[in-house]
């Protein structure tokens, strides 16, 4: 059961908050942070908010100092003690801000030579570039930062690992200095259920998007057999394991396995995770680690699986990506590869579904 509250009024801030990590046996802040990200969020962290905010107002303080100065400039050497008497550190980030301001054209740098006897004195000095507006504060404005927050409880499952059995948090408006709140959302799931937590979270993520959020890119998913259709049609019971790499969300394949598994349950026989551990704790292997295809092909045979299914996501050119490859645990070869551009795991899995379908009903 879902229930999201305070959604009607809500406008989306420049900047969603997410809390900073902390023990998340689940993995929820990675998948939170990635389905917040696709529906249209500018999710940051703590810090980073910390450092715009500090970035706007140091901007701000130098501004305000060049341009008092007037066309005739500031002596850069000079801006140190300047910010020093506004009872601000230069080094506290000031030479960075300042750097950045000369790149975008906000100020501008010339040098002034003084001719000496034996030598010319030459001097920096910075003016502010006419007609560039002067910065201001902006992000005291409401709907500037709202925070994000979350808690919950979770329990093992055959499916899905760890899931959720309750998740409660909440959307406040933080901007300036508030603390307002404006959404609350609360799921808790039955004894007999085992939604995996991505599900669960793309659920609540979708009923916590105002209608008016851009839409997504369509999906492109291509799907090839490698194999002739027998070999393909004759595999019934597979384990799906994650390869290293993330998509441009951050979200990398361990969190998207136990979905692909739910969209193939229809066309495979999926091990189960806990079998598949017990098959590496045999061979001194972990699910966390570096795993090579033959070590899980190995351990899915001896979990009774037929082949593995590889699962990898990737971001190319700002494009998230998920390549698939099944393999045969008896004779090593590449049955089938999918490729899948801006899909999701169920997408993705549906394809493969139907193509392993098509290879059973060839005659």
């Amino acid at each position: 059961m879902a229930q999201v509250v305070g959604i009607d009024n809500y406008t989306k801030p420049q900047y969603l908050v997410l809390p900073n990590p902390g023990n998340d046996p689940v993995g929820a802040l990675g998948v939170w942070r990635a389905e917040l990200s696709r529906a249209g969020y500018q999710v940051i962290t703590l810090a980073q908010q910390q450092d715009l905010i500090e970035d706007e107002e140091q901007r701000v303080l130098l501004a305000d100092l060049i341009q008092n100065a007037g066309s005739q400039g500031v002596i850069r050497t000079d801006l140190p003690s300047r910010v020093r008497d506004r009872g601000e550190n230069w080094y506290n980030g000031y030479f960075n801000v300042l750097n950045d301001m000369l790149q975008d054209g906000s100020v501008e740098i010339w040098e002034e030579i003084e001719s000496r006897k034996y030598f010319d004195k030459k001097t920096e000095r910075i003016r502010w570039t006419e007609g560039v507006a002067t910065p201001e504060e902006n992000l005291n404005e409401p709907n500037s930062f709202h925070a994000f927050s979350y808690r919950y409880t979770y329990r093992e499952s055959l499916t899905c690992g760890h899931t959720f059995s309750e998740i409660h948090g909440a959307i406040n408006e933080v901007s300036g200095g508030a603390n307002v709140p404006l959404v609350q959302f609360n799921y808790r799931q039955g004894a007999l259920e085992s939604n995996c937590p991505a599900r669960i979270i793309a659920q609540l993520t979708r009923q916590m998007t105002p209608a008016q959020a851009a839409p997504q890119a369509d999906a492109e998913i291509t799907t090839k057999l490698t194999a002739n259709a027998e070999r393909v049609a004759a595999l019934s019971t597979i384990v799906v394991v994650p390869k290293p790499g993330s998509d441009c969300t951050g979200l990398d394949a361990t969190q998207m396995t136990d979905l692909m598994a739910l969209g193939l349950l229809e066309t495979f026989d999926i091990v189960d995770r806990s079998v598949m551990e017990l098959a590496l704790a045999e061979q001194k292997l972990s699910m966390s680690g570096l795993i090579r295809d033959e070590d899980w092909l190995e351990a899915g045979a001896m979990a009774g699986a037929g082949g593995i299914l590889t699962l990898q996501a990737m971001c190319l050119s700002n494009q998230s990506m998920l390549k698939a490859k099944l393999i045969s645990a008896e004779s090593n070869l590449l049955l089938l590869s999918a490729i899948g551009k801006e899909a999701t795991p169920e997408e993705l899995a549906g394809h493969i579904g139907d193509a392993v379908q098509d290879a059973r009903q060839a005659p």
